[in-house]
This record gives structure tokens, sequence and C-alpha cells, in this order.
């Protein structure tokens, strides 16, 4: 179950309860640019974390999940999230910088406060 975050639009972030923790869940339209969309609804919460020995850091609303690395994570070029992006089955799947993806993903909180201040 999710929650909003008062100084925070709903359209921006949210939280939920993750082992007993507060998880901030950034809307992937604000993590990647794209156009925010009333119709989508992703049925699933990647957790993600910024090195292997961290905790969780992020959640982020999926479609579905093709695959994940053990070890290393993607390495992306400057500060796009998106380290690759691979066609599988007719789609084009996003190969994701998780340390990347945790401070996109900072800044959009930050800015959100910044705006609502």
């Amino acid at each position: 179950i999710e929650a909003c975050v008062p100084t925070v639009s709903a359209k921006t972030a949210s939280v939920i309860n993750y082992r007993g923790d507060a998880l901030p869940v950034v809307r992937r339209e604000k993590l990647f640019a794209w156009e925010f969309s009333e119709t989508s609804h992703p049925e699933h919460i990647l957790v993600i974390s910024d090195g292997p020995t961290h905790a969780a850091r992020l959640g982020l609303e999926v479609d579905r999940v093709l695959g994940l690395v053990d070890g290393e994570g993607a390495t992306s070029i400057g500060a796009d999230p998106i380290a690759e992006r691979r066609p599988i089955g007719g789609r084009v799947a996003h190969v994701l910088d998780p340390v990347r993806l945790v401070a996109r993903a900072r800044e959009v909180i930050e800015s959100s406060l910044t705006k609502s201040v």
C-alpha cells in the first residue's frame, strides 16, 4: 500500500512499507523525464540499492523485470540512469545503472521539495 508524502506531489513520489521501513517510490515518469500518464498503473515495485552491501534506497514502478545481474551493476555514461537499451521480444528493455538511478531519484525528490517551499 502506497502512502502520499505531504510535501511531495503524488505525481512525483510516494512511500511504501518495505520490511518495516519507509521506502520512497519515485514515479518513473519523473526519473526518466517521460510524459506523465494517468492510465499507467504498473503492478510491480523493483527495490533498488546503490551497492551490493547497502540497504534498499528506492522503489521503482515497473511493468515487469526481465532479469537481474548478479555482481557489478551496469554503468551509464553521464547522469542518465539508463545504461543501455536492448531489444527483447519486440520490446525495448532498459538496463539500469543503480548508482545513477538512486542519485537521479534524490535530485527529483529534492527538486520537488524546493518547488513546494
